[in-house]
């Protein structure tokens, strides 16, 4: 709701967009309450599904989400959006990142 707040202060919705990001978001799909379960009026463009004329979130106060997760997560949330998938990286990756840290 910050979010979608501080996208409606900005008043320019046609050149900048407010972004959640959601780190280890697959924490949180283990948790008792199911809590994403919340998330879904947000990325199904805004309506709740039940009645999909009736806009619970306006076009103004969308804003984009970014899900960070190591593993996958329900199908309920995963065909809402986009999933990338990594190969488990090789050894020479594995150096080159270690010496980019240090």
């Amino acid at each position: 709701e910050e979010a979608m707040k501080f996208q409606v202060a900005q008043g320019d919705f046609n050149n900048s967009v407010s972004v959640v990001v959601l780190e280890e978001i697959g924490l949180a799909e283990d948790t008792p309450g199911l809590p994403l379960k919340v998330l879904h009026p947000y990325l199904e463009d805004g309506t709740a599904g039940t009645k999909p004329d009736e806009q619970d979130v306006k076009p103004e106060e969308r804003v984009a989400f970014i899900g960070i997760s190591n593993w996958a997560l329900d199908p309920a949330k995963m065909n809402r959006g986009i999933m990338v998938i990594r190969c488990p990286p090789v050894q020479e990756e594995l150096l080159q990142s270690a010496f980019g840290i240090a």
